[in-house]
């Protein structure tokens, strides 16, 4: 009964913020709602529930553009797809360590459908999709390029660790600076 009370009590604080940032924040606050309340629920029907999830903190940059100019451009939508395709990766390496107990119990999920190469795969890929919207770094290629090595030093039976994709912060710590504020990094 709580939980239903600080649900409610959230969903109508986050209407009334949306209200007052701008309207169109409004006519899409349902959307945000949608995905964040929908992504609990999508392992049960679908593998591509870590995309769900990557969608769901993708729309933030999206939401704070729209807050701040009242319109949707090019550069928030690619920013949005940049932190969808990270996040997703980042979740699939993630889900690794649950992968028996999602197959046991009937969830579903990238590592359950694919295995551990598969998701391994998927994930730097994934990462590797951040790429063309990183332009101005010289490090770009990095975070993908990290998780697609240890990938395949995995597969080929070598000493990478399944979980050795959260070592991506070495490359992409340093490549901070590339992603500077505005249209400059992405547009």
């Amino acid at each position: 009964r709580l939980a239903w009370l600080l649900t409610l009590g959230s969903t109508g604080l986050f209407a009334l913020a949306s209200a007052m940032l701008h309207p169109l924040c409004l006519m899409l606050c349902p959307v945000a709602l949608l995905v964040i309340w929908g992504y609990s629920l999508t392992k049960r029907f679908t593998a591509l529930c870590h995309l769900v999830l990557g969608l769901g903190l993708g729309l933030a940059p999206l939401a704070a553009w729209i807050a701040l100019t009242g319109s949707v451009t090019r550069t928030p939508v690619l920013l949005a797809l940049a932190v969808l395709t990270w996040v997703a990766g980042f979740d699939i390496l993630y889900s690794l360590q649950d992968r028996e107990f999602d197959r046991g119990v009937g969830l579903r999920s990238i590592p359950v459908a694919l295995g551990e190469r598969g998701a391994l795969w998927a994930s730097g890929l994934l990462h590797a999709g951040i790429v063309p919207f990183r332009k101005d770094d010289p490090l770009a290629g990095l975070d993908g390029a990290h998780t697609l090595f240890r990938a395949g030093q995995k597969l080929a039976g070598g000493r990478g660790e399944a979980h050795s994709g959260f070592r991506n912060a070495r490359a992409g710590a340093p490549s901070l600076p590339g992603m500077r504020s505005g249209t400059q990094a992405i547009s």
